[in-house]
């Protein structure tokens, strides 16, 4: 079987680290298969991508997998699909774009149609956790057996990356002094509501950390809120990341809507207790392996807060628990069942 992967995207944080880690486990579960990496220099969610992909692509491959939901509308061949999250269908990002209102608007309907088209035609759509499949089958009234959950994984840099200590001399950090976010700042992250928590906690000492790559809706976020306890690293390479999970005193993850949420369970897996918004994602990837606050409550974020800085046994068992929890992540059995759906693909 020849399989076409669109690899368009394997340099970007979170969809890139879907489509390396597959990818190498593809290959070394079933090297029988042909996985080939498509690669032009397309941009993707633009108009030379619906144009020239389905040229690109032809009729050279058994079944193509678009790993994410910029699928060219006119190509013909058959093709699984993955929906990571439908955030862009709940919470338009209008005011945070650097588009003029009116092109932003005429962007989104775009996505929003490429999307729809995208979801009818596929033959299989995967998603990485069960509330993206809910919010899936509601909203385009699909059939359960076409829509498959894959949970994600820990990329093996982070689980067995050494080094990286300098990164705490850097920023002047103490081990268990500062409390970690993962992550970008788009408005559904939430990250107003834990800026403002923080400027208001009374406690010496004790730093948050911002880990993502800058781009607009970072720099609108530190231009608003200047402090010296506020940290913002930009991009950080893979060992510095794991320093500085295994060594916060907890991780927040403030979000109003995720698919699956990588940084927890990453942080689970170098023994850094969760602390999360309650939503049904986070629910579902951490079960009883965090502490959960009411996603906009500044206050109910303080408490919670103050309560995991006060009481190191609660943090311990936290840690114990998300150990026990993270075995059920794997890339190789993401690889595995994401094989069973290309070969039940093909069969069709």
């Amino acid at each position: 079987m020849k399989i076409g992967i669109d690899t368009r995207l394997k340099n970007e944080s979170g969809v890139g680290r879907y489509i390396r880690n597959l990818l190498l486990n593809l290959k070394q579960i079933n090297p029988e298969h042909e996985y080939v990496s498509i690669d032009p220099d397309i941009r993707w969610h633009s108009l030379r991508e619906q144009i020239q992909m389905p040229f690109i692509l032809g009729k050279k491959y058994d079944l193509v997998h678009f790993p994410y939901f910029n699928v060219p509308i006119f190509f013909r061949g058959k093709f699984v699909m993955t929906v990571h999250d439908l955030i862009i269908n709940t919470y338009a990002t209008g005011k945070a774009s650097t588009l003029n209102p009116i092109l932003y608007w005429l962007k989104r309907l775009a996505y929003l149609f490429v999307l729809r088209i995208a979801v009818y035609r596929a033959q299989k759509i995967i998603v990485p956790s069960l509330a993206v499949k809910a919010q899936l089958l509601g909203e385009y009234k699909l059939s359960e057996e076409k829509v498959v959950v894959i949970y994600e994984g820990i990329d093996k840099k982070l689980t067995e990356a050494v080094g990286g200590r300098d990164i705490l001399n850097r920023y002047q950090l103490k081990p268990e002094g500062y409390l970690l976010y993962v992550g970008n700042a788009y408005p559904h992250k939430n990250l107003e509501t834990l800026l403002k928590t923080f400027n208001a906690i009374n406690e010496a000492d004790l730093k948050l950390v911002l880990v993502g790559k800058y781009d607009y809706f970072y720099n609108q976020l530190i231009a608003g809120n200047m402090n010296r306890d506020i940290i913002f690293t930009g991009f950080i390479k893979d060992e510095e990341l794991v320093y500085l999970y295994q060594n916060a005193l907890v991780l927040i993850q403030p979000s109003l809507m995720e698919g699956f949420s990588l940084p927890t369970i990453e942080a689970m897996g170098r023994e850094c207790p969760v602390l999360c918004s309650d939503i049904p994602v986070h629910r579902e990837v951490c079960q009883e392996a965090a502490v959960y606050f009411v996603p906009q409550d500044a206050q109910d974020l303080n408490n919670k807060i103050m309560e995991l800085v006060a009481d190191k046994n609660k943090r311990s068992r936290l840690v114990e628990l998300g150990k026990e929890r993270v075995r059920y992540f794997s890339w190789e059995m993401a690889a595995k069942q994401t094989l069973e759906v290309y070969e039940s693909c093909v069969s069709l």
